[in-house]
């Protein structure tokens, strides 16, 4: 009785200890499968909160950039407009402006141009009266060459057009100025081919004859591609001094150049 009752007991306690141990067989698979089932939930879960959330502000954000873009870019060329429009009424005045100085400026010149005709036409008229009053023809001083109403006085020797133009003016003269063809053809028969200097200038900036005439107003007789204000002449600056080339045409050149030089003046 004892040994059976110590075996019945001892299988007892190893049955109990059975019942205590998990067995693998069984219980694995059912803690992965829910374990596999709560991370497949989780990850669900997660997407629906991190993910598709996230993407409508997304969305909602990029709407409002480009909204509040076009909003500025309407803006930005309504002022532009405004700003056009402005400049447009500044360019407006500005050339009503030019046109008034224009006028004014025309008008100048023509009340100047009238001065210098009648001051011709005194010149004329006394002449004109000394011709009746002798019979003694009006003649130029030696040294000088009549045509016209004037004598020329033709240099011996070459000076930079500033020293010629001074000189000129100390035999109460000035440097030549050609009003017509038929004088342009005469001063050629008189210099020969020789390059010499004549009363114009673009010193100021625009070209002008020394006795104020008008350059506009009279003929031009420039070579081909002249004038062209060369620099590469090495003497410094451009040029600003007009004279007659050999074949009678004019040309411009450094002030500097020593040529024959031409004076005229009223008879």
């Amino acid at each position: 009785m004892s040994v059976e009752y110590n075996d019945l007991q001892t299988d007892s306690e190893e049955i109990e200890m059975k019942m205590w141990i998990p067995q693998p067989s069984s219980r694995l698979p059912c803690a992965l499968i829910i374990l596999c089932a709560s991370l497949f939930f989780i990850i669900i879960v997660l997407i629906i909160l991190f993910r598709t959330p996230g993407e409508k502000p997304a969305d909602r954000t990029t709407e409002f950039k480009i909204g509040n873009l076009s909003e500025s870019m309407a803006l930005k060329v309504g002022q532009l407009s405004q700003e056009g429009t402005k400049i447009a009424e500044k360019l407006q005045q500005m050339d009503t402006n030019l046109k008034t100085i224009q006028t004014d400026t025309s008008i100048g010149q023509l009340q100047r141009d009238m001065q210098r005709v009648l001051s011709a036409i005194g010149r004329l008229s006394n002449r004109i009266n000394k011709l009746d009053n002798s019979s003694d023809e009006i003649t130029c001083p030696d040294g000088w060459r009549k045509n016209q109403l004037s004598c020329y006085f033709y240099s011996s020797d070459g000076k930079p057009w500033e020293d010629a133009k001074k000189i000129c003016e100390t035999k109460s003269a000035h440097l030549v100025v050609i009003n017509s063809e038929e004088e342009q053809n005469f001063i050629f028969g008189i210099t020969t081919g020789k390059y010499t200097w004549i009363g114009l200038t673009d010193v100021s900036g625009e070209w002008k004859w020394v006795d104020g005439t008008r350059y506009e107003s009279t003929p031009q007789y420039w070579l081909p591609g002249q004038p062209d204000e060369y620099f590469g002449h090495g003497l410094g600056g451009g040029e600003d001094c007009a004279h007659l080339h050999s074949n009678g045409r004019w040309n411009d050149d450094h002030c500097s150049r020593r040529y024959w030089y031409l004076c005229e003046k009223n008879m």
